[in-house]
C-alpha cells in the first residue's frame, strides 16, 4: 500500500484504488496532511470477517464472539476502538457501508443459549424414524447438518403432527419440519424459499385389488380410503364429505388398516409408504398405484411467533451451499431416495 501512495505522490500514476484508511493513515504519518484527495464514492464494498476452522466445534466460542462484538458496535466501543487508532474515519465509513451494503443477515442465538426446539416427525421413514433408540433419516441429518454449518444450539424433538402445527402457532416449538405449504399454515409459520423434498403422494392398495387408477379422483368413489390424520391429502380433502375415509395416527396403523381390509385402499407419500411396506414384509401383497394422486413441496418451517427471520435467512444460504458441495446428494444415496426429488432446485 505504501508503494502504491508513492507512486502517486511522485507523480508516477495520475489516481490509485487504495483503502482510504491506509490513505490517511499515510498522510498523517508523513505530514502530508491534504495533499491527496479521497473521492466520496467508493468503487468497491466489502466486509472483513473472523473466521473459524470446521475442524475444530467452535459453535459457543461463535456465538459468544457474534454477542460481544454486536453490543460494543451497539454502545459505541467500537467507535472508541477506531478513535484511539486514529481510525475514527474507519469507523464512520464502516458505519456508511452498513447503511448503504447492509451486511448478511446473521443470526445470533440469544445469550441464554436456550436451544433451539425442532419437531420431528418420528415415524416417517426414510425422513425419520428410530434405529437403536436414536432418530435417524434423511430429515434428521438433513436439518442437524443445516443447523451445526450455522453453529447454534438445538434439540430434536419426536412430536405429533398436529401438536406440532399448535406449538409453532404459539412458539413453543422454533422449527417444523416437512410441512407442505398451505395459506393458513402462512399465519403462523416462515416458509424458507427452498423446499426440504418433493413427494408423489400415491395410493397404495393390495395386490389382487382390481382398481385400475386412471388419475381420475372420481373412480375412487366407491372404495373406502385410509388416510393419516392431518396429513394434507391433495385434491383429495376436497371429497372427505362425499367419499368414505378412515383416519389413523400414524402411516403404520393406515397400512395395518389395509392389510386387515378395514379400508380398501390408502393413502401415503410414496417413499414413505414403501419403507414401512418393506419394514413389515408385505412388498408381495400391497403395492404402490401409479400415476400419483399429487406432487407438492414439503418444507422446513420457521414459527413466527420465534422470530427467527434471521436465521431462515442463514438456512437458506446454508441449504443451497448443500446442494453445491453433494451433501444432499449424499444424503438422498444413503437413504435411497432419488436425488431427483431435488434436482430442480440446482
Amino acid at each position: 500500500s505504501d508503494k502504491n501512495i508513492e507512486k502517486l505522490i511522485q507523480g508516477r500514476v495520475d489516481l490509485i484504488v487504495e483503502d482510504p484508511v491506509v490513505v490517511k493513515e499515510y498522510e498523517r504519518a508523513n505530514n502530508l496532511e491534504h495533499e491527496l484527495v479521497v473521492l466520496d464514492q467508493a468503487i468497491t464494498s466489502d466486509y472483513n470477517h473472523i473466521v473459524f476452522t470446521k475442524s475444530k466445534n467452535v459453535s459457543e466460542l461463535r456465538r459468544s464472539i457474534d454477542q460481544e462484538l454486536r453490543k460494543i458496535k451497539n454502545d459505541g466501543t467500537l467507535d472508541d476502538i477506531f478513535y484511539a487508532y486514529n481510525m475514527a474515519y474507519y469507523g464512520e465509513a464502516f458505519k456508511l457501508l452498513e447503511t448503504t451494503y447492509p451486511p448478511p443477515k446473521k443470526f445470533i442465538q440469544d445469550e441464554t443459549n436456550t436451544p433451539i426446539r425442532i419437531g420431528i416427525l418420528g415415524d416417517t421413514k426414510p425422513y425419520a424414524y428410530y434405529e437403536n433408540d436414536e432418530l435417524t433419516g434423511f430429515g434428521v441429518e438433513f436439518i442437524t447438518e443445516v443447523l451445526s454449518r450455522i453453529g447454534v444450539e438445538y434439540e430434536l424433538i419426536d412430536i405429533p403432527f398436529s401438536r406440532m402445527l399448535e406449538e409453532l402457532k404459539n412458539g413453543s416449538m422454533d422449527i417444523g419440519t416437512d410441512l407442505y405449504l398451505k395459506p393458513d399454515r402462512e399465519e403462523f409459520v416462515q416458509y424458507p424459499a427452498l423446499p426440504y423434498a418433493a413427494y408423489p403422494t400415491v395410493i397404495f392398495k393390495k395386490a389382487d385389488n382390481d382398481l385400475n387408477f386412471t388419475g381420475n379422483l372420481e373412480e375412487l368413489a366407491s372404495y373406502s380410503i385410509g388416510y393419516i390424520r392431518d396429513y394434507y391429502i391433495g385434491p383429495l380433502d376436497e371429497y372427505k364429505d362425499q367419499f368414505d375415509f378412515v383416519a389413523t395416527a400414524s402411516p403404520e396403523q393406515n397400512i395395518e388398516n389395509l392389510v386387515n381390509d378395514r379400508v380398501d385402499i390408502i393413502i401415503d407419500i410414496k417413499s414413505t409408504g414403501e419403507h414401512i411396506i418393506d419394514e413389515m414384509n408385505l412388498t408381495d401383497e400391497i403395492v404402490a398405484v401409479e400415476p400419483a394422486i399429487y406432487y407438492d413441496y414439503s418444507y422446513v418451517v420457521f414459527s413466527k411467533e420465534s422470530n427467527l427471520s434471521n436465521l431462515v435467512y442463514e438456512y437458506e444460504a446454508t441449504v443451497q451451499t448443500m446442494f453445491e458441495d453433494g451433501t444432499i446428494e449424499r444424503l438422498s444415496e444413503k437413504y435411497g431416495l432419488p436425488y431427483l426429488e431435488f434436482e430442480e432446485l440446482n
